[in-house]
């Protein structure tokens, strides 16, 4: 069998694998890059740190001589790296940058609402055409300069490794520029703030632009790979690890809890849902991704306010066999504000139910119970209310033995914990097996998941818990935005 090098270029990191036919990691590496933020707002990386990560994490994983199919890269998305012949001209502004506020508001004005009925999506001061205004008007000699301005960290590794400035149309559909229903470059957006549209890069992910590019022979050197290895760009990281996940079937969703979490799914036509985020899949089919603010970042908040701080281990401890629920017990988890299902931000935590003898780890489980029932509610509003089959969990906060518990009696549905890292490189792979007109590996998983079924006996309690849980927000949304505005404000 010929094996296939995959690279996934995070956030933190660099991830590479080696990956048979079969779809089996055989070698991994991890190499970490830094991050910069210079000013409040600003994120910024060196693209050339993301090469030199590459370069280590291939020569880990890679054999000397060693008989490659092919190159796959994925990675970060919505990315600024303005480059011209001979490197990047600036540092990489990160998708979390937020420089451009005054920039994106100009834009909204001049745009309108036709900005998120072309592009399908909400535009905040993330987006790129805000940034190219920004790079502009502070910058104008790197707008001159540039050559291409490449948009998520996977394309640029791809071009410094091939010359080949590329992006795909998930990448595409996060950037303010995309034309969703044409599936291509919307310039209005450049012409409303004065950027050159010949910077765009060469979209792929319609019928024919799928094609590998050859590995040019000075970063094969580098890269310690044979020039003219086929180099597959693959789509950006949230498509990617959807399909290392669901193999990408229209419907099937998994939910990722982090600091902050969503629940994302394959769909036909992705429904309109507030707060969530449309990007274009494979065909015609789109990934629609409902972002929570409020996952691990809740419970951490509920560990440390409500029972003094302890280790994560002891907090689970701590939370067995209790229940929030079952005695009357519901919660709020809005602490940050929220982005799906409300699209609120000074939607705000709330307690209902307390009595004299509620406990700190009651009302703990009550917090972690209020995120489980807003993935319920995500995954109604996404994927249906017929949604009964098991849901995928991965993320850090998904190793809790117990939220996972409580999670499977909140949705009334199997939970099944993916316990290995390596979907995103899994997910590029099998979108490069079409690519390269091989056979699609099956979906399967190296260790079996951690399967967590919902407790039957407490079924009507979860049941009438998350009716009620429904009805808080609208009910208290008025006193939640009272109770926020001055204190923004202030």
């Amino acid at each position: 069998m010929v094996d296939v090098a995959v690279v996934d270029v995070g956030t933190a990191a660099v991830k590479a694998a080696l990956v048979d036919s079969a779809g089996r990691v055989r070698a991994r590496a991890v190499e970490p890059h830094p991050t910069d933020r210079p000013r409040p707002g600003w994120v910024e990386q060196d693209p050339r740190h993301w090469w030199d990560a590459v370069v280590r994490a291939l020569r880990a994983t890679v054999p000397p001589a060693h008989d490659l199919a092919a190159l796959v890269v994925t990675g970060q998305m919505q990315d600024l790296v303005a480059v011209d012949d001979d490197g990047p001209l600036r540092p990489a502004i990160l998708y979390t940058d937020h420089r451009a506020v005054a920039e994106h508001e100009g834009l909204r004005a001049r745009l309108g609402a036709d900005w998120e009925r072309v592009t399908r999506n909400a535009q905040d001061s993330a987006n790129l055409a805000a940034k190219l205004r920004w790079l502009l008007l502070n910058e104008p000699e790197v707008h001159e300069r540039a050559r291409h301005v490449l948009l998520g960290a996977h394309s640029y590794v791809v071009w410094r490794a091939t010359g080949h400035a590329l992006c795909d149309a998930t990448t595409a559909s996060t950037t303010g520029l995309f034309d969703a229903r044409a599936r291509g470059w919307w310039e209005e957006p450049l012409r409303a703030a004065g950027v050159r549209a010949d910077l765009l890069p060469e979209l792929i992910g319609g019928p024919g632009t799928d094609r590998p590019r050859p590995l040019a022979p000075g970063p094969a050197r580098e890269l310690g790979l044979s020039a003219g290895l086929p180099v597959v760009h693959a789509p950006g990281d949230a498509l990617t690890t959807t399909l290392g996940i669901t193999g990408g079937r229209p419907g099937a969703d998994y939910a990722y809890l982090g600091t902050s979490g969503w629940l994302a799914a394959v769909v036909g036509r992705a429904p309109k849902v507030p707060g969530t985020v449309r990007l274009a899949a494979e065909g015609e089919t789109e990934l629609l991704i409902a972002p929570t603010l409020n996952a691990g970042s809740a419970a951490d908040w509920a560990r440390r306010a409500l029972l003094g701080d302890p280790g994560h281990a002891a907090f689970d401890e701590a939370l067995r066999g209790v229940g929030a629920a079952t005695h009357g017990l519901i919660a709020l988890p809005y602490l940050d504000g929220e982005r799906a299902p409300h699209a609120d931000p000074f939607a705000r935590g709330a307690f209902v139910g307390m009595t004299g003898s509620t406990t700190g780890a009651q009302l703990a489980v009550a917090v972690l119970e209020g995120v489980a029932f807003v993935y319920r509610t995500l995954r109604e509003a996404v994927v249906g209310t017929a949604a009964t089959g098991p849901l995928p969990v991965c993320g850090g906060a998904s190793r809790s033995d117990v939220w996972c518990s409580l999670l499977a009696n909140a949705l009334g549905v199997e939970v099944q914990r993916v316990e290995e890292a390596d979907t995103g490189l899994r997910g590029a792979h099998r979108y490069a097996s079409g690519v390269l007109g091989t056979d699609t590996p099956e979906l399967t998983e190296e260790e079996p998941r951690t399967v967590f079924a919902p407790d039957p006996e407490t079924a009507a309690d979860y049941e009438r818990a998350y009716a009620l849980h429904r009805e808080l927000y609208p009910r208290l949304s008025p006193v939640m935005t009272g109770l926020a505005a001055p204190a923004v404000a202030g």
